[in-house]
This record gives structure tokens, C-alpha cells and sequence, in this order.
């Protein structure tokens, strides 16, 4: 019983994550005036809410004693090729886009350490595979902001804006 309760817990909190998750890439989109950081904090968005909406649910077989299904590992990997097929041009970045990527990517980070938290003290292989796969998603998150930092780095005159923090 206290398993199943610490579960719920743990899983409400993960609920939770998302939609902070959801409401942080929002706001980023709408601050940033760079196309492709604004493409990039819409599709985190739209993840981290489906996340949420998919954890709900595993919420809900939670609290009726039903032991979720666990789904295949897939490693994580950047989402910026898919979201660069998506533009024609990109603005070069300001120093707030450069600086709200970098948050972005702390923030990501945070957020697979919170996971990989849960996972290490879950006491059930469901859990343990679901909070794996969270981190796996956070991993993801990271790579995709850190290629999109890097393309920037690449293709504009961002020296100024890196060192002028």
C-alpha cells in the first residue's frame, strides 16, 4: 500500500514537471523573436504536454491497482534536423535568444536529474522503466536545445552576445 501511495506521489510530481515543463517552452517561444528557437520551445512544449497528458493516464491504472505497461528503451536523440526541414530562414539570435537557450538547456537538465532520481529509487520495474524513460525524454530536450545553441554559434556572429553575458 505505502508502495502504491509513494507511486502516485511520485507520479503526480512527474505530472506536474511536464506542465511546468510545457508552461516554461511556452513562455520562451513568445519571448524569443529567432524563428528557429521559437520552432524549437513550441515542439518542447507540445512534448512536455503529451508527456503529461500520457502520465496522467499511467496515473489512473496507478490508482486502480493496475500495474502499467512498460514500453521499449529508445535512446535519446536530438529533434533539430526534423525542426530545422521545418523553416525557410532563421533571424540571427539576440543576446536574450542566446541567454534563454542557455536557461532552456539548465532547466533540461534539471528536469532528466529529477527523473533519473525517481528512477533510482523506485521500487517497482514499471516505475524504474517509466522515470528511465523521462530522463530519456529530458536527454532528448537537452540535445535538441545544445544543437540548436550550436547551429546558432555556427551560422551567426553570436562572439559578442557568448562573451557579453
Amino acid at each position: 500500500m505505502a508502495a502504491r501511495a509513494l507511486a502516485e506521489e511520485m507520479l503526480d510530481r512527474a505530472v506536474a514537471l511536464q506542465k511546468e515543463g510545457w508552461d516554461y517552452f511556452e513562455q520562451a517561444s513568445e519571448r524569443t523573436g529567432n524563428e528557429l528557437a521559437k520552432r524549437t520551445f513550441q515542439r518542447l512544449a507540445v512534448r512536455c504536454d503529451r508527456q503529461a497528458d500520457h502520465l496522467e493516464e499511467i496515473r489512473r491504472l496507478v490508482v486502480s491497482a493496475q500495474t502499467p505497461p512498460t514500453a521499449p528503451p529508445v535512446a535519446p536523440r536530438s529533434m533539430f534536423d526534423e525542426i530545422m526541414r521545418t523553416i525557410q530562414r532563421s533571424a540571427a539570435p539576440t543576446a536574450a535568444d542566446i541567454a534563454g537557450l542557455r536557461e532552456a538547456i539548465v532547466y533540461a537538465i534539471k528536469l532528466r536529474d529529477v527523473y533519473a532520481h525517481f528512477a533510482d529509487v523506485s521500487d517497482s520495474a514499471w516505475e524504474s522503466s517509466l522515470y528511465e524513460m523521462l530522463n530519456r525524454e529530458g536527454e532528448t530536450t537537452k540535445l535538441t536545445l545544445a544543437d540548436m545553441l550550436d547551429y546558432l554559434r555556427s551560422n551567426f556572429e553570436l562572439t559578442d552576445l557568448i562573451r557579453g553575458e
